[in-house]
């Protein structure tokens, strides 16, 4: 099997793997799930890159649902879907115009 090529440093990922653990916005509970979730991607052999994308989504998607992901339901999370959507409409409609 082809070894998958690395594009970032592993100081990146753990740069971002530290700052979830310092995040002052960010519950204990939340954290420790956090970091559940990244040591679960971890060994599914992802990419650094990859990686990073889910933690700043998921960073993302705490500031937006603004509840414990313990907590959260469907329709928390449809919010930050539509949330998403809503952005990318605009950032389309900003470069489409200019």
């Amino acid at each position: 099997m082809m070894e998958r090529r690395d594009v970032y440093k592993r100081e990146k990922l753990q740069y971002w793997i530290n700052r979830v653990r310092m995040d002052s916005m960010l519950s204990e509970a939340d954290k420790q799930d956090i970091l559940r979730f990244i040591d679960f991607i971890q060994r599914e052999e992802r990419s650094s890159l990859r990686i990073i994308r889910c933690i700043t989504a998921v960073i993302l998607a705490k500031k937006v649902i603004k509840k414990q992901f313990r907590e959260c339901t469907k329709e928390d999370i449809r919010h930050f879907i539509n949330y998403q959507a809503l952005l990318t409409t605009i950032h389309k409609f900003h470069y489409e115009s200019a």
